[in-house]
């Protein structure tokens, strides 16, 4: 009977070690100078300026392993070299990206951290998980459409895959009227300007007309857009560029 009772505590003891060891770390990546979606013009350095955030409710330890998948898909390990502590920040990378082509083209930059959630040690003969688990791994990847811009050529507006024909001008939007044109049988319900972390900003009707031509308020300052024009048949999304 006192063996039973032994086996018992032990395996107890495991399970208290399991969850003492194992901490919740919902860890966030940004991108400090690049936006969601981006145009610079051929020649212009992409910066690749990567910030990862803790927002807890335990922290990284010194010594936690983090695998980072980097633009190229290279995979690195990064030993954290100290504590990391619910809301405090640290910078991963810090890096200049060249593109080497002199034609316009468009491509995604992508990054992700992830964590070995296996990693075992053996405490009083059973193996217990140590390290962390994440609760919230969706925002462990961040990417941005990046458009990399020849000299005299236009910035495709449209974003996504549905493309209804409607085309804004002029863009980038520095002054004067917004027009939204189409040519085919569709027509405009509304219109909805979102800043690129989905706020949206400006909001009209379109009163089913196939053009509309409207002033940007004063308050939308300059930046990356998306513009959502509704139809009957579903929405497209246009990139503008407001440069004042």
């Amino acid at each position: 009977m006192k063996k039973v009772n032994i086996v018992l505590l032990l395996s107890f003891l495991a399970t208290i070690c399991l969850h003492a060891q194992q901490r919740r770390v919902d860890m966030e990546l940004v991108y400090d100078a690049l936006q969601p979606v981006d145009t610079l013009p051929i020649g212009s350095p992409i910066p690749y300026r990567t910030i990862l955030i803790n927002h807890g409710p335990d922290a990284l330890m010194a010594g936690d392993s983090l695998f980072i998948t980097l633009v190229d898909n290279s995979a690195n390990i990064l030993i954290m070299p100290s504590q990391l502590p619910q809301g405090d920040s640290i910078l991963l990378f810090d890096l200049v990206l060249n593109y080497s082509g002199d034609t316009t083209e468009t491509f995604n930059i992508c990054t992700k951290v992830s964590y070995d959630p296996n990693h075992q040690v053996l405490i009083g003969g059973q193996p217990v998980l140590v390290g962390y688990v994440d609760p919230n791994p969706d925002n462990n990847e961040i990417c941005s459409q990046v458009t990399m811009l020849a000299e005299g050529a236009t910035a495709v507006n449209s974003v996504g895959k549905t493309d209804f024909g409607f085309r804004l001008y002029p863009n980038p939007y520095s002054n004067g009227n917004i027009h939204i044109e189409n040519d085919k049988d569709y027509t405009i319900q509304e219109i909805r300007i979102a800043d690129v972390m989905g706020r949206e900003v400006f909001k009209l009707t379109g009163n089913d007309q196939s053009s509309v031509s409207f002033l940007l308020p004063d308050y939308i300052s300059d930046g990356i857009y998306l513009l959502h024009v509704l139809t009957k048949k579903g929405e497209q999304v246009l990139r503008l560029q407001v440069v004042h």
